[in-house]
């Protein structure tokens, strides 16, 4: 990339930008006090003969050129205020609370208000605090401070079911710690599953286990797949499938259920969940599918019902005396 000298100094070599947006303006001596004054640019050169400038910030280059001319000026149609219609221009500065400042104080509109915005590239965000403005001809501009990169906060699209996998197991363990409560898991000493992960991932999936009723009735488990819900290589959530029922699943629980951490509810993952659970049961030959949910549960009535979920009734709890409990048939 060409570079030239830095004119805060004078000295440092500077890239030349590749692309520099030219704009036409109304009156270029209201758009000068409003980008320099604003905004902090500075003119680099300027051909007053034209009606021409060109300006820098910290390497952001623009041009701007008033529209009656003289000289040529490019366009395809007659300019139409605001102008720039359907493009912003995002600028990099040092401190963008005191371009907001600014900004207010020059009584700009403001289109956006300030603000804290993470965008996602790959398996990361990058933070700017930014807000949108329009210039006097209505162009808008976008300045920024950067906030560095952070994690990216999954998304419920990009979520699937693994086996439980001890490459999830800090999420899994931070979940714990959230509250999150695997209703396959027989321990709930954080420190003992985090001491012995191996026995206790097996145990999510020990088909030999039974459950006493409490009459004193011992039911044998029903087979099933106990599921991780993951997503960006974090761990999310739990989906149960189970490929029979046994009384006690017939009564409360059914086929499929799923609990997602608290600090990921209420952000469409157990929409997620229970598709990718139906999904497996049909995989593995399950027709006709029931799911249960508690009667004041609205949030998992609606996920079951956008599932296709009819309801069949509502029925006491088997274990929870004054619960009332949902059944829902899906196909």
């Amino acid at each position: 990339m060409p570079t030239r000298t830095n004119p805060r100094d004078g000295l440092t070599p500077t890239p030349v930008p590749l692309l520099v947006p030219e704009l036409d303006v109304s009156d270029l001596a209201a758009s000068l006090r409003f980008y320099t004054g604003v905004l902090g640019f500075r003119v680099l050169f300027d051909r007053p003969e034209e009606r021409f400038a060109y300006l820098d910030l910290d390497g952001a280059h623009l041009m701007l050129e008033e529209a009656a001319g003289p000289g040529r000026r490019f366009r395809t149609a007659p300019l139409q205020r605001p102008f720039g219609r359907g493009v912003n221009f995002q600028i990099e500065v040092v401190d963008v609370d005191a371009v907001h400042a600014r900004a207010v104080a020059a009584g700009c509109r403001i289109v956006v208000a300030l603000e804290e915005k993470w965008y996602r590239r790959g398996g990361e965000e990058l933070g700017n605090r930014q807000f949108v403005l329009a210039d006097p001809d209505g162009y808008l501009l976008r300045p920024f401070t950067d906030l560095g990169t952070r994690a990216a906060v999954p998304r419920p699209e990009d979520a699937r079911l693994v086996a439980p996998d001890p490459a999830y197991a800090a999420g899994y363990l931070e979940a714990l710690r959230e509250g999150f409560r695997d209703s396959g898991t027989v321990a709930l000493d954080i420190d003992a599953i985090a001491a012995d992960l191996p026995a206790h991932l097996a145990q999510l999936n020990d088909q030999t286990l039974t459950t006493t009723l409490p009459d004193g009735r011992v039911l044998p488990h029903a087979p099933y797949a106990h599921l991780w819900l993951v997503a960006g290589g974090t761990f999310v959530g739990r989906a149960g499938v189970r490929y029979a029922l046994n009384e006690l699943l017939f009564a409360w629980g059914g086929h499929v259920g799923y609990e997602i951490r608290p600090s990921l509810r209420r952000r469409g993952f157990g929409m997620r969940a229970c598709a990718l659970a139906i999904e497996h049961a049909r995989a593995h030959g399950i027709g006709r599918l029931l799911l249960t949910c508690a009667d004041d549960n609205a949030g998992s009535a609606r996920i079951i019902e956008a599932h296709g979920g009819v309801l069949e009734k509502r029925a006491p709890h088997p274990l929870d005396p004054g619960v009332t409990v949902r059944r829902y048939w899906i196909g």
